[in-house]
């Protein structure tokens, strides 16, 4: 049996992508909503992790933007400020920052 490279997958604190590039969030703050706009404007695409939805999900372009609009205000930074209403399914979500080599991903995980 030989070994399969993980994709679209997250453990701890690394992430792999679909083509099995590892992302690292290591050393990764919580993100406010406000500062996590700033990549969404940019267009940076999102990794989005809900858990009761198996793979990690990648969000790009017009689709993202629309996805963030959404959720920004049920966004929580831990330690930094008051908790966030949940959304019409009772989550908040998370957000850090995804590094591979040079390049970074803004990931969305929502809380339970």
């Amino acid at each position: 049996m030989t070994a399969t490279t993980p994709r679209n997958t997250i453990a701890g604190d690394q992430l792999w992508d679909g083509d099995g590039r590892m992302w690292t969030r290591r050393h990764s703050a919580w993100l406010s909503a406000e500062e996590a706009d700033r990549w969404v404007e940019r267009g940076q695409p999102i990794v989005l992790r809900r858990y009761d939805e198996g793979p990690v999900r990648w969000l790009d372009g017009e689709r993202a933007a629309a996805w963030w609009q959404a959720v920004k205000a049920h966004v929580e930074a831990p330690g930094r400020g008051a908790p966030s209403e949940p959304d019409d399914e009772g989550r908040t979500w998370g957000v850090h920052v995804w590094r591979c080599g040079s390049e970074r991903r803004l990931g969305v995980t929502a809380f339970c």
